[in-house]
């Protein structure tokens, strides 16, 4: 495993929040402007390892959904309990701040729509097995192996510029 890989950043926002992601997590930012920190549809998924300190992140405040702006970084190796769960819309809430499940792809919407048959397979799996989420997941642990395969298959085959990168 690259080096890189081991490390995690803490990035601290704005409303005390803190949030760790993986630097090659996708996670939604745009430039601080006053019209637009009043709406959340100019952020764009960007590489967590290229936020800097003023740019406007996604949080989510007790059910109302804002943004709020970089006000610190810093770096740390602990990565225990840090995860990428496939989701239905490709989205996960980090402590309060909504971010993508992808990480080291730079295109969310490519990532997902490539991962939509093993969404489908899920629910008509639970469908055909009368299973609960819970029961469908709980076998589930690291990188499902149709994710592992489109990575191997995409290094191929996508140019370098497009994938998460320290240097």
């Amino acid at each position: 495993m690259n080096d890189t890989h081991d490390y995690f950043v803490n990035r601290t926002y704005a409303l005390n929040r803190t949030c760790r992601l993986f630097p090659g997590h996708l996670i939604y930012a745009g430039n601080h402007t006053a019209a637009a920190h009043l709406h959340t549809t100019h952020l764009q998924p960007v590489f967590a390892g290229q936020l800097q300190t003023g740019s406007d992140v996604i949080v989510n405040t007790s059910g109302n959904v804002g943004c709020a702006t970089v006000v610190r970084m810093r770096w740390s190796r602990d990565y225990s309990g840090v995860y990428a769960p496939i989701t239905e819309r490709g989205t996960i809430v980090v402590d309060d701040v909504i971010v993508s499940c992808y990480a080291e792809f730079s295109s969310h919407v490519t990532a997902h729509a490539c991962l939509s048959p093993l969404r489908y397979a899920y629910y008509v799996s639970r469908w055909l097995f009368e299973q609960s989420a819970a029961d469908a997941d709980a076998h589930l642990d690291g990188v499902h192996w149709y994710a592992t395969l489109l990575r191997r298959l995409a290094e191929t085959f996508v140019p370098q510029q497009f994938w998460w990168s320290a240097a």
